[in-house]
């Protein structure tokens, strides 16, 4: 199974990175291989998944110190060793408990995550470009 999390609060601006992602995913996939979730704590689904996640796509906004929008593939490792989230729950318990094959992890610089804000103009462009890279992962 592919496992894809939007990770993110839709209420605080750019943190709506990762449902934004999922949105646009669940228009485009009809493969029944693909679970896709999206939410603020991704911890209270992941006890749900019964199946052995073969790839899992992470998509989150995180501080890489880059202009906002910016869209980095973090390596896996990077996400156990630093607190890049902007989530106070480690992804990597995550993936630590899922024990996928593959973990790619998606993350943009937010703009501003305060709340009731609505996502910048600079994360609605790094949404599209999470969506190709999504596809492209799916793919391989």
């Amino acid at each position: 199974m592919i496992l894809i999390l939007g990770v993110g609060n839709e209420m605080r601006g750019d943190d709506a990175f990762g449902p934004l992602v999922v949105e646009k995913l669940r228009e485009i996939s009809n493969q029944n291989s693909i679970t896709i979730w999206s939410g603020d704590t991704p911890e209270n689904f992941i006890g749900k998944i019964k199946e052995r996640v073969e790839k899992l796509i992470i998509m989150d906004t995180a501080y890489l110190g880059k202009e906002p929008g910016t869209v980095e593939l973090l390596e896996p490792e990077r996400i156990t060793k630093q607190a890049v989230s902007t989530h106070k729950i480690p992804l990597s318990l995550i993936i630590d408990q899922l024990k996928p094959e593959k973990t790619y992890f998606i993350a943009a610089q937010p703009k501003a995550v305060e709340f009731g804000t609505e996502p910048s103009k600079e994360i609605l462009k790094a949404v599209e470009k999470a969506i190709e890279m999504v596809k492209d992962m799916i793919n391989q």
